[in-house]
C-alpha cells in the first residue's frame, strides 16, 4: 500500500481547486504516539518512504519544518513489534597512551593512533607513519597516498583505517559520489610500506565511528537534498513548474510569520496536500535501490549501502536525511549496513550497542514539547547492525557523554530547549533511564529525575557505573552528583556551586574528578581557562580540592581557551600527567600588536594538587618548515597581513615595500619550485586558491580584521593558516611526551617538558634557505 500522511489528505482537494475556504478551520491532524522505527518489507515500501522524504523536503522549503508529520497506520510501528600496552624490552615500549575514549574497549576515531613502536597521524592533508621507538630517533618512514582530505584514523592490529572526505572529479551533481566520504584500509604489518587492501566510497559523510575488536562500525549521514531522488525532481523543469503553480493557487492562505500554531500546522498540511500528487507522479518510476545511500568498493562496484529490507523509517519524521550504521570487518571483506530515514548526530556506543540521538524539529512551534529520539542498534561481529528499538527523552543532548550504558540500561542526561520568547529562561535539565523492551521493540523510560538547575544548561557530563556527574552553567558552575544505583529512581545526591564551568570531566580515581573548563566571576563573566580537581568521595558533599586558573591578570584583551573544551580527544591524561593544548591571545601595548601562546601545557595532577611542569610549542618547527612559506616571524595566531612578492618572486615586507630578509627564498637563492608564486596583486581566496590581479578580493569582513589578506602556503604542505600551527594531539611513550601539529612532532621529557629530546619537521626548508632564520 502506498504510504500517505494523515494531515495531507485533509486539504488536498481544496489545495488543488483553489476554493476560497478558510483552511485553518480544518483539523490539522494529530501527532502519532509511536516513535519507533518500522523495518521496510520490500523495495516498493522503501520507495514510498523515500517519496515521503522528498515531499517533506519540499514542504520544509515552502512552509518551514516543525515535525508535525506522521505516517498513516500502515506505516506506524506495530504495537507488538588499547590503551597502555606493549610487551616491554628494548624492541617496544612497556607503556604508552592511546586515544582518550569514553568507554574501555570501544575505540573512537582520532587523528593520531599508536601501538607504541609506531605512530600514525592524519593531522593536515597527509597521513604519515612514524617510527616512534626509540623516541629520540623518531622519524617519518612512510606517507599514505590518499585522494581527499583524511580526518580520522583507526588502528586495529595490523590494519590502519583512514577516514576522510573527498570531492569527485565528476562535473555533475547527479552523481551520488559528487562528494562524500572515503574509507581506506591498509595493511601496516610493515609500517614502512603500507599496502592498500580495500577502499570504500560513501555517498554521505562519516560523522562518527567505533572500533570494537576486529570490527569497524561507522555512522554515515546522507542528506536527502543531495540524493538522486531530489536532484532528479529538481532537474525536471515540468515538475518544478507544477510545484510553483500549485503553491501560487494557495498563496493567499499563507499565514504571517507570527501566526498561531494551528495556523502554521494547517498551512503545512495544505502545502503537503498540494504537492503530494506532483511528487508521487514524477517519482513513480524511482528505483529505491539507486536512491538509497550508495557505497562503491575498490573494484568499482556500486550498490546501495543497505538492502531495502534493512531500511527503517520512523513513525514521526525527524528530518530529510538518512543515517546508516555500517559494519566493516578489519580486512574489508565484509560490509553490511542498516539505514534509517532520519537525521541524527549524537553517537554513543558500548561494546554491544550503538545509539544515535536525533532531535524532533520544533522551532516552528514554540509551544510544542521538544524532545530527542534515541535509536538503538546491536553491534554483531558477523552480521548487519540490527535495529533494536527507540526511545524518547525531553530536550536535547549536549554531546556523546550525555549517554552511558550500564547493566542493561541506557542513562541519558538532557537539557530542555529554551523558549527565546520568554524573558526568563526556565528550561531545566533531566536524568533519564531507558531500558530495552524486547517484546515491543522500544526503549522504555523506567526512571527519571527532572527540573535540575532551571535556567541553566548542561555543559559536561560523566556517567560511570552507579554514579554520575553533570555540570550546568548560566552564571555559576554547579557540579551535581547523581546516584544511579537504582535505575527506576535516579536521584541528585549533592551539588557544588562555583564561578565558571567545566566543559569536560575525567575520572582521576574512584573518588576524584578532573574538570577542564573556564574560570569566571560570580556574575557569570568568563575570565580564562581553568583546571579543577573535585573530591566526590562524599557524593552528598562534593568539594573543589584545587584549581589552576589561567586567567590573565590586568589584561582586558587577553583570553585563554583549549580545543579540549569541544574535543575530548585533544586531552592526553596518563600516569598522573596531563598534556593540554592551549591558546592564549593577548595584546602588547608597547608594540601595538597581538601576541600569545599556541602550544601544549603539561601538568602533574593527583587527588590533592595541580603542578605546572612546562610549555611545549612548535615555534621552531614552524620556522624550519617550508609550509611557513617564507615567514620567519612566528606568531601563534592567524596573521591577516598582505603577502606580496617582487619581480624575482621574493616575499615583500608590506611595510617596507622590499624583500624581507631572512625569509624562505630571500637569501639570494631561487625560490622553491614547489611554491606557486603569486603576481604582485594576487592573494589567496577562502578556498586556498590564488586569485589573480584585479580579481583579488579581501576576505569577508566577518572573517578577517580590516586591511588584511590570507597568507600563502606551499601546495605540497597543504594550505594551512598559521594559527593552526599549535600541537593538536599528544602521546605519552615510556616517560616521553610526543606532541603533533600540522608541521611536525616534538619529543620532550614528559615530566620536564623543557627538555626537548628530538624534533621532526614534516616539510623542512632547504638548508640554504633556512640558514638565515636560525631555525633547525
Amino acid at each position: 500500500m502506498r504510504t500517505t500522511l494523515i494531515s495531507s489528505s485533509i486539504l488536498i482537494g481544496l489545495a488543488l481547486s483553489g476554493c476560497q475556504v478558510d483552511p485553518f478551520a480544518q483539523n490539522p491532524g494529530v501527532l502519532a504516539d509511536g516513535i519507533g522505527l518500522r523495518q521496510m518489507e520490500s523495495c516498493d515500501q522503501a520507495h514510498d518512504a523515500l517519496v515521503e522524504q522528498v515531499l517533506e523536503a519540499l514542504v520544509q522549503g515552502q512552509a518551514g519544518w516543525y515535525g508535525d508529520v506522521v505516517m498513516e497506520d500502515d506505516m506506524a510501528m506495530d504495537e507488538g513489534a588499547p590503551e597502555a600496552g606493549g610487551d616491554g624490552g628494548s624492541d617496544a615500549p612497556s607503556d604508552y597512551s592511546g586515544t582518550n575514549n569514553q568507554e574501555q574497549g570501544v575505540d573512537e576515531m582520532d587523528t593520531v593512533k599508536t601501538n607504541g613502536t609506531h605512530v600514525f597521524t592524519a593531522i593536515g592533508n597527509k597521513v604519515r607513519i612514524l617510527d616512534s621507538w626509540p623516541v629520540e630517533e623518531a622519524e617519518v618512514i612512510a606517507e599514505v597516498d590518499y585522494y581527499g582530505h583524511p580526518h580520522s584514523l583507526f588502528l586495529s592490529g595490523d590494519t590502519l583505517v583512514v577516514v576522510g572526505s573527498f570531492w569527485a572529479e565528476t562535473e555533475t551533481y547527479e552523481d551520488p559520489f559528487f562528494d562524500g566520504s572515503r574509507v581506506h584500509l591498509y595493511d601496516v604489518s610493515d609500517p614502512s610500506s603500507p599496502t592498500l587492501t580495500e577502499s570504500f566510497d560513501f555517498s554521505g559523510y562519516v560523522v562518527d565511528g567505533r572500533n570494537i575488536g576486529d570490527q569497524l562500525f561507522l555512522v554515515v549521514q546522507d542528506h536527502m537534498w543531495n540524493s538522486t531522488a531530489l536532484r532528479t525532481f529538481y532537474a525536471d523543469s515540468e515538475a518544478q513548474q507544477e510545484v510553483w503553480d500549485a503553491i501560487e493557487q494557495i498563496e493567499e492562505f499563507r499565514p504571517d510569520w507570527d501566526a498561531s500554531e494551528s495556523e502554521q500546522v494547517a498551512w503545512r498540511a495544505m502545502v503537503r496536500g498540494a504537492l503530494r500528487p506532483i511528487v508521487e507522479d514524477h517519482l513513480a518510476d524511482l528505483d529505491a535501490e539507486d536512491t538509497l545511500p550508495q557505497v562503491r568498493s575498490s573494484d568499482g562496484a556500486q550498490v546501495a549501502l543497505s538492502d531495502c529490507t534493512d531500511v527503517y523509517t520512523p513513525a514521526q519524521l525527524t528530518g530529510t536525511g538518512s543515517l546508516s550504521v555500517v559494519r566493516i570487518s578489519d580486512d574489508g571483506a565484509e560490509l553490511q549496513g542498516s539505514t534509517v530515514l532520519s537525521d541524527g548526530w549524537q553517537v554513543y556506543a558500548s561494546e554491544d550497542n550503538l545509539y544515535v540521538a536525533s532531535a524532533r524539529w520544533w522551532w516552528w512551534n514554540m509551544d510544542a514539547d521538544p524532545s530527542s529520539y534515541i535509536h538503538m542498534f546491536g553491534l554483531p561481529s558477523d552480521d548487519v547492525p540490527a535495529y533494536k528499538g527507540s526511545g524518547e527523552v525531553s530536550g536535547y543532548l549536549y554531546d556523546q557523554f550525555a549517554m552511558s550504558e550500564h547493566d542493561g540500561h541506557l542513562r541519558v542526561v538532557s537539557t530542555d530547549f529554551r523558549d527565546w520568547r520568554e524573558e526568563e529562561n526556565t528550561a531545566a535539565n533531566h536524568v533519564n533511564v531507558l531500558k530495552p523492551n524486547e517484546e515491543e521493540g522500544g526503549l522504555d523510560l523506567v526512571g527519571h529525575v527532572g527540573d535540575i538547575a532551571p535556567g541553566e544548561q548542561i555543559m559536561a557530563a560523566r556517567l560511570m557505573g552507579d554514579k554520575g556527574y553533570i555540570i550546568t552553567f548560566e552564571q555559576t558552575d554547579p557540579l551535581f552528583t547523581l546516584d544511579l544505583s537504582d535505575p527506576t529512581a535516579p536521584s541528585v545526591e549533592g551539588e557544588l556551586h562555583m564561578p565558571g564551568f567545566s566543559g569536560y570531566l575525567h575520572p582521576i580515581d574512584g573518588e576524584h574528578l578532573l574538570g577542564i573548563g573556564m574560570a569566571g566571576t560570580e556574575e557569570g563573566v568568563l575570565t580564562g581557562l581553568a583546571i579543577n580537581v573535585f573530591d566526590v568521595s562524599d557524593m552528598s558533599d562534593p568539594i573543589l580540592v584545587t584549581q589552576y586558573d589561567m586567567s590573565p591578570e590586568d589584561d582586558d584583551w587577553a583570553w585563554s581557551w583549549s580545543p579540549a573544551l569541544g574535543d575530548h580527544h585533544a586531552i592526553a591524561f596518563h600516569g598522573g600527567l596531563l598534556s593540554l593544548p592551549i591558546r592564549v591571545e593577548s595584546w602588547n601595548d608597547e608594540t601595538g600588536e597581538p601576541e600569545g601562546f599556541n602550544g601544549v601545557k603539561v601538568f602533574s595532577i593527583d587527588d590533592e594538587s595541580i603542578a605546572f611542569l612546562g610549555d611545549i610549542t612548535h615555534e621552531a618547527i614552524v620556522e624550519g618548515s617550508a609550509c611557513d612559506a617564507g615567514s620567519s616571524d612566528y606568531n601563534p595566531w592567524l596573521q591577516w597581513e598582505e603577502r606580496k612578492y617582487d619581480e624575482e618572486g621574493e616575499p615583500v615586507d608590506p611595510d617596507q615595500g622590499e624583500s624581507s630578509e631572512g625569509s624562505a627564498g630571500s637569501d639570494g637563492g631561487e625560490t622553491d619550485p614547489a611554491v606557486e608564486v603569486p603576481d604582485t596583486d594576487d592573494v589567496i581566496d577562502e578556498a586556498g586558491e590564488i586569485v589573480e590581479g584585479e580579481d583579488a578580493e579581501e576576505p569577508p569582513a566577518d572573517d578577517a580584521p580590516e586591511g588584511g589578506y590570507y597568507e600563502e602556503y606551499l601546495d605540497d604542505c597543504g594550505r594551512h593558516y598559521l594559527w593552526q600551527s599549535g600541537p593538536e594531539r599528544s602521546v605519552f611513550i615510556e616517560g616521553s611526551l610526543l606532541t603533533f601539529s600540522r608541521f611536525g612532532v616534538s619529543v620532550n621529557t614528559a615530566d620536564d617538558p623543557a627538555d626537548e629530546l628530538h624534533t621532526v619537521i614534516y616539510e623542512p626548508m632547504p638548508e640554504e634557505e633556512a640558514g638565515d632564520t636560525g631555525a633547525p
